[in-house]
This record gives structure tokens, sequence and C-alpha cells, in this order.
């Protein structure tokens, strides 16, 4: 009775995680769903989309719909260099937007400029890249 005991525990054991996701860098195809649950939360993903709107030197939104949302906001050091229109390619880590985990660090605007997305995902990158 206890070997199979053990057997069984063994077993369960050995099949923990196996169908959880991996931390790290991902990089998938157009129509991936990066945005719109919560899988991708705390994961870095690469993503190419166009600027829609620049809010401040360190924010900006994209139109990513490929990606699962329309207009996703992402947050970055200064001294990028975007402007609405331009097709950016970046790497960042998907995280919940709560304004006031950020507003400091990243030089935020007011709290109403990003009202929208309160409690949405967004991606929190180093620099964003010019796609050509």
């Amino acid at each position: 009775m206890m070997a199979l005991i053990a057997t069984l525990c063994l077993l369960i054991v050995s099949g923990c995680g196996q169908d959880s996701p991996t931390q790290g860098s991902t990089t998938a195809p157009a129509n991936s769903n990066f945005f719109g649950d919560t899988y991708f939360i705390g994961r870095t993903v690469t993503i190419t989309g166009i600027v829609t709107r620049v809010i401040t030197e360190q924010s900006f939104v994209l139109d990513t719909r490929d990606f699962g949302d329309e207009s996703l906001l992402v947050l970055c050091e200064p001294s990028r260099d975007v402007a609405a229109g331009d097709r950016i390619h970046l790497s960042g880590n998907v995280q919940k937007f709560v304004y006031g985990a950020y507003a400091e660090q990243y030089g935020l605007s007011t709290d109403a400029a990003y009202k929208m997305f309160a409690g949405e995902e967004f991606l929190v990158t180093a620099q964003a890249m010019r796609a050509e």
C-alpha cells in the first residue's frame, strides 16, 4: 500500500507545472491575444503596432488590435523617439495598469489622461524601436 501511495505522489509531483506557462520572453505572430486576458501578465512579449497618441515623453498609446487590444498603453524610459503614426517594434513586460503605481516613476500626466487604461493590461518597456 505504501508503495502505491509513493508512486501516486511521484506521478502527481512530476506532473505539476507542465501545463503552466513559463516566465520569459514571448514572440508570437499577429492575432496573439497578449492583452485580452491575464495570461501574459508578468511576461515579456514582443509586438509591433502603430502609435495612435503620445501622452507624455514616457507614455504613448499603440493600436495593437492584432494582439488583443485596440488601444494599448506603453510606458517607457525617457528619450524615446516616437510620434503619432509611427510603426514601432518593442519588447515589454505585460502588467495591469494602476495609475498610482506608475505615476511618479514614469512622469505620468494627470490621472484623467490614463483613466481608460485603469485595470487594463499594458506594457512597460525600456525602449521603442521604429519598424522599417
